[in-house]
């Protein structure tokens, strides 16, 4: 049996709605469920990237071409979930359902709905 891998996938970490979510998620877990849960970005280190990590949170940045093989290894290697936020993160979701067979849960922010 794997292991379980729970990902995160989030266009960015800088200050907004989704991110602040996110966050309050992961803060609201204790250390057990923490361990077993790494957050991608879309894009470079910002506003939240220090916060998620300093509650125990692998973080890893996808502007960065080394993180795309640590997200291919967590998808392909481990069991668990793959969380999708906003719009972007929703298509690379689609690969992994498709390929990979992961449950996939969608959660799409938008200030003007």
């Amino acid at each position: 049996m794997k292991s379980k891998k729970n990902i995160h996938i989030i266009t960015s970490l800088e200050s907004g709605g989704a991110q602040k979510v996110l966050f309050d998620y992961l803060s609201s877990l204790d250390s057990n469920q923490l361990n077993k849960i790494e957050v991608y970005s879309l894009r470079s280190q910002d506003f939240y990237s220090k916060k998620i990590e300093c509650l125990g949170v692998n973080v890893f940045h996808l502007n960065e071409l080394r993180n795309w093989f640590y997200l291919i290894r967590s998808i392909f290697i481990f069991d668990g979930y793959f969380k999708a936020w906003m719009y972007h993160p929703c298509f690379l979701s689609i690969l992994a359902r498709l390929s990979f067979r992961r449950k996939v849960f969608w959660s799409i922010h938008h200030g003007d709905i």
